[in-house]
């Protein structure tokens, strides 16, 4: 496959990915969803941008809750990537920007660059350090409350051995867990195909070490490899039995 080709390819993922969750928020179904978004993408990069709709009261505005919608509809995308072959790296932030539908810029679309380029460094979305550890705090107290054992659902929710989170610690930094809906679900449909978790796992790891072999000389690309190989054989999967969950896309 020629490199434009490549990134044709990448292209169409976003906005595909882009267009279904804008189609699904723009149903019937979906009338009471308060925010928007807008993707701007250019050969293999993409920034997507979410604020609420125009009127929103203030009392309806949560910023953990846009945050954690932002990243979940993130990790989708980037998951249909990287069953694809590719390795993904980002930052997410959030922060005053402007947008129309020509060009974007603004102190937030600086620091989403900053951190993507120069502190993420492994394939990874990196979490602005100011949010990351609430948005993780925020995220385990509504598990708590959804799947805890005083959920009046606890009987009748299936059984997992943990609770996967989107945000999750890497070190000393907070990153967009990319396996988290397969993590909850053990597959799903997206872009008109089935992953599966474990099959998700083998392939990944199969293509890192056809990849380790040919880069071995490079300790820049095989440190890059050997993060996502380590992250990966990580991921496992929360059900008990091969059962289905209820999570919702956002």
């Amino acid at each position: 496959m020629s490199s434009f080709e490549e990134k044709y390819k990448i292209h169409r993922i976003f906005h595909e990915s882009v267009k279904q969750n804008q189609d699904l928020q723009d149903s019937k179904e979906k009338e009471h969803v308060i925010y928007t978004r807008k993707l701007f993408s250019f050969s293999d990069c993409a920034y997507i941008f979410y604020k609420y709709k125009p009127n929103i009261d203030e009392s309806r505005k949560n910023l953990n809750k846009l945050f954690q919608v932002a990243l979940f509809n993130t990790s989708l995308m980037t998951l249909q990537l990287l069953n694809e072959g590719y390795l993904i790296r980002g930052g997410a932030t959030y922060g005053s920007a402007y947008f129309d539908e020509l060009s974007f810029f603004g102190p937030a679309v600086e620091d989403a660059y900053l951190l993507e380029s120069k502190k993420a460094v492994t394939p990874r979305i990196l979490i602005d350090p100011k949010f990351g550890e609430k948005l993780l705090t925020h995220e385990k107290i509504v598990y708590d409350e959804v799947y805890g054992a005083s959920s009046p659902y606890y009987n009748v929710l299936p059984k997992r051995s943990y609770i996967p989170t989107i945000v999750m610690p890497d070190g000393a930094d907070f990153i967009l867990n990319t396996a988290y809906i397969l993590e909850m679900e053990g597959s799903i449909s997206l872009g008109g195909i089935s992953i599966s978790h474990s099959e998700l796992k083998a392939n990944i790891v199969a293509s890192i070490s056809v990849k380790m072999e040919r880069y071995k000389s490079d300790a820049k690309i095989t440190d890059k490899l050997r993060w996502m190989k380590n992250y990966i054989e990580s991921s496992t999967l929360s059900l008990e039995s091969e059962s289905t969950s209820f999570t919702q896309l956002l």
